[in-house]
């Protein structure tokens, strides 16, 4: 199983209970045979580690949470 992950590092956007992350429109693409999903951060939410996803023999299953 593989899980994708982005977390903020900034010191002044580290804070847990920050909004920056989710407030900062990111978006991650994974691309395929078949085209690419998008994904976009969860949005209004604290939290400096955003899970997108996991693949677990093969199959992308979203995540997409903020911690």
């Amino acid at each position: 199983m593989y899980r994708v992950s982005k977390s903020v590092y900034c010191t002044h956007i580290y804070n847990s209970g920050s909004s920056a992350l989710s407030n900062s429109d990111a978006k991650v693409k994974v691309y395929t045979a078949s085209g690419y999903t998008e994904y976009t951060v969860p949005q209004n939410q604290a939290g400096t580690k955003w899970s997108v996803f996991k693949m677990v023999s093969g199959e992308i299953i979203p995540i997409n949470t903020l911690e």
